[in-house]
């Protein structure tokens, strides 16, 4: 059962666009497996600012096998994979061959709601 502090989504989102600035972000996303909810919510929210493409794919291969729940899972939305869309394809296949069920779907969601989108901006 993980421990609550009960911290705000919005509140989390301002602090990893915050945290993004400074060194202490990189030590933070190091540190695995978090003793916190809120801070497995702000680990998938300084995944989703970074804007180097393979790095960010580093990031969260490390930590996925750590996310237990839905909420981590679906607040991950990095940036960076629309700039990528070919990468993004081959490593969300490479993601989705892993048997770890958060791995699983992330690689699936984050595909459909990115092909949605595309079809939503081309009018299909």
């Amino acid at each position: 059962m993980e421990s609550f502090i009960g911290v705000r989504v919005p509140a989390l989102r301002k602090l990893a666009k915050e945290l993004t600035k400074e060194k202490k972000s990189e030590e933070f996303l190091q540190q695995l497996p978090h003793k916190y909810y809120d801070e497995n919510i702000l680990h998938g929210l300084l995944i989703s600012e970074v804007k180097d493409y393979k790095e960010c794919i580093r990031l969260t291969d490390i930590f996925l096998p750590f996310v237990d729940n839905w909420a981590v899972c679906d607040i991950m939305s990095p940036k960076v994979f629309a700039k990528h869309k070919y990468n993004r394809e081959n490593e969300m296949y490479n993601f989705s061959k892993r048997n770890v069920q958060f791995l699983l779907f992330f690689a699936v969601c984050l595909m459909i709601i990115q092909m949605v989108f595309e079809r939503l901006l081309n009018g299909v």
